[in-house]
């Protein structure tokens, strides 16, 4: 028996390795302190050994799920009865959270090996909450919930750092206010928090009418693998790794992450992150989402028709630019017109169109190109569904 567990740690990708030997009691200090650097090698290979197991297995498993969710995609274009279409649905409902868990899985891996890297870019705060507004509207449209957003006149215009980790920080916690959020509403806030002449400190804040997190836990739901409750894992799904990922990214750019939570009446999330602030923003484009007064709008409703450029001046536009940068594998085109695309489908009135142009975008901002295919095509459908006219001009 005690053979066989041997046999099946060393096997193990997290096990660590025991010393055949371990220094006499009257070993010289030369001989314990080469045993304690093999020791300490010894474990260091065994962790890494443990995070390339993960990475590899998390790559391997997320190549086969893309194509299994791509020719369901398919699947349910097909002429299907009301219960196929259901039966495909959760097929492409469970996929989607076990692409998510992977994903998390990938991130957790490279922020405990320390390969993760930030990069620095010019972007609007401005831009980025008003596309998590959007998530959160998608997220919160099955449950009828209410979506509030602002962003407060003193935010500047523009600054440098890592949109792209900022914004899956923001998107997360939207995500998991929408899934704990049974009735009520949601909030989105951004405000400068402090500045000096060369940061702006940003706090973004994610509250929510939901179930509340118990005091006990309050203090250990950002650690790994850690739950509100012993519940929540069954009842809501998930490793418990996103507030971890959470907290390594936004402390990766200085900045800092907290809560406060009442059981039974709701939570609230802030971030605060310094940001460099930009000398040269006045040569930059005016943002294209540049509302700032508070919104308020229940996630059943169309979004709000605020005031903005449209790269496109029709839809017509978009949609070649969206089959020319789908053919191309430009992602970061595709993004650019399907959010043309988004807009101008909302202002026409087109929510069902406006819904698969988001999921456009949402798949061109993660580089899935199944997921991207399969959401043009159903924008087309669409098109011929509600009889729309795609050369008509949008009057802005």
């Amino acid at each position: 028996m005690h053979q066989y567990q041997s046999t099946a740690a060393k096997s193990a990708p997290d096990a660590v390795a025991v010393p055949d030997t371990l220094p006499a009691a009257d070993a010289t200090p030369e001989e314990m302190l080469h045993t304690v650097q093999r020791l300490r090698e010894e474990v260091a290979a065994a962790q890494r050994a443990k995070r390339e197991f993960i990475a590899n297995i998390s790559h391997e498993v997320r190549t086969p799920m893309n194509a299994i969710l791509g020719f369901t995609n398919l699947l349910m274009k097909e002429e299907l009865s009301d219960g196929q279409h259901e039966k495909l649905q959760y097929v492409q409902d469970a996929g989607m959270s076990l692409l998510s868990l992977i994903n998390s899985m990938l991130d957790f891996s490279k922020l405990t090996a320390g390969e993760m890297r930030l990069s620095s870019a010019p972007f609007s705060p401005r831009d980025v909450i008003a596309e998590v507004m959007e998530f959160a509207l998608a997220a919160a449209r099955g449950k009828g919930l209410t979506v509030r957003w602002h962003v407060d006149d003193e935010v500047v215009s523009w600054v440098q750092g890592d949109r792209v980790r900022f914004r899956q920080v923001l998107l997360h916690l939207v995500a998991n206010a929408a899934k704990f959020t049974e009735h009520g509403a949601i909030s989105i806030d951004m405000l400068l928090d402090a500045q000096d002449e060369q940061t702006a400190t940003l706090r973004a804040v994610v509250a929510d009418t939901g179930a509340g997190i118990p005091q006990e836990r309050q203090d250990v739901i950002f650690d790994d693998f850690a739950q509100a409750d012993g519940s929540s894992t069954r009842r809501f799904g998930g490793l418990g790794l996103g507030l971890s990922i959470c907290k390594k990214l936004v402390e990766m750019m200085g900045g800092q992450i907290g809560c406060t939570s009442t059981e039974g009446q709701g939570s609230t999330f802030w971030v605060a992150v310094p940001f460099k602030k930009l000398r040269n923003a006045k040569n930059l484009a005016p943002s294209s989402r540049g509302a700032a007064s508070p919104q308020s709008y229940r996630s059943s409703a169309a979004a709000p028709r605020n005031h903005r450029n449209f790269p496109a001046n029709n839809t017509d536009d978009a949609m070649r630019a969206i089959l020319q940068s789908l053919a191309s594998e430009d992602f970061q085109q595709l993004e650019s017109a399907a959010h043309s695309m988004h807009d101008l489908l909302l202002w026409s009135g087109s929510r069902a169109g406006a819904d698969y142009a988001m999921r456009i975008k949402l798949a061109a901002r993660s580089g899935d190109l199944h997921q991207a295919a399969a959401a043009v095509r159903k924008l087309e459908t669409a098109f011929q569904d509600e009889h729309f006219d795609p050369t008509i001009l949008i009057s802005i």
